[in-house]
């Protein structure tokens, strides 16, 4: 019983927020031109690690 309640409050909540994800994946891409964001760091011997 509380496991058809769990999927359905998760299917619920995936209904009803995906046009907000939706709007932060488009802002995102806009943002820094990917909606995954990278960072460049200083990896083992200076060399660039993503």
């Amino acid at each position: 019983m509380i496991k058809i309640f769990d999927y359905s409050l998760a299917f619920l909540g995936l209904l009803f927020l995906w046009p907000v994800m939706l709007i932060v994946v488009i802002l995102g891409y806009f943002d820094t031109g990917s909606p995954i964001f990278r960072q460049e760091r200083v990896g083992r011997d200076q060399k660039p690690l993503r």
